[in-house]
């Protein structure tokens, strides 16, 4: 069973990189992330698409928030995480999951990108990172065993480096 688990979620979290690590697309336009650390890399950016990348944006880490949550219920369930860092991650993830939606929400209510649009959506994704943040102070640094910590922290690198994808297309559109 365990070995089973494991497997599982390896295959998730390789699912997950291999998805979010090659691309942020929409209508032409591309905004790569560097698997290695290196940040977004940003090909002329189209003012028109910037919404909807963002939105899909959105979309794709409401993805992973969900394959994150079933992950933390396997360690949970695993006794690999213990109830009170459970209970921190669980909360942290709403939060993460709460700002994920809004952005999206904001992206795709507006009709036009302009400076009023890209600074909304900006402190959105600023407040998107501070979540990420606590989320990963409050409950995956808590984690004692290494590769449990690593499982959960796969995910919070990946919508931190889509965060910062998104950072850049909104900044490149102005």
């Amino acid at each position: 069973m365990k070995q089973n688990t494991k497997a599982l979620l390896s295959i998730v979290v390789l699912v997950v990189a291999a998805t979010f690590f090659s691309c942020v697309s929409c209508g032409g336009k591309k905004v790569s992330v560097d698997p290695g650390g290196g940040g977004p890399v940003v090909t002329q950016p189209e003012q028109k698409d910037a919404l909807r990348q963002v939105a899909e944006g959105a979309d794709r880490m409401l993805n992973i928030i969900t394959a994150a949550i079933k992950t933390k219920r396997l360690l949970a369930q695993e006794g690999k995480i213990n109830r009170e860092t459970e209970t921190a991650i669980t909360q942290g993830l709403f939060t993460v999951n709460e700002a994920i939606i809004q952005l999206g929400k904001r992206a795709k209510e507006y009709k036009e990108f302009n400076p009023a649009a890209s600074d909304d959506l900006l402190r959105l994704l600023d407040d998107l990172g501070k979540s990420l943040k606590e989320l990963n102070d409050a409950g995956a640094l808590h984690i004692k065993n290494e590769a449990t910590r690593q499982q959960i922290t796969a995910y919070l690198t990946t919508l931190g480096q889509i965060t910062t994808a998104l950072r850049a297309v909104l900044q490149g559109g102005r």
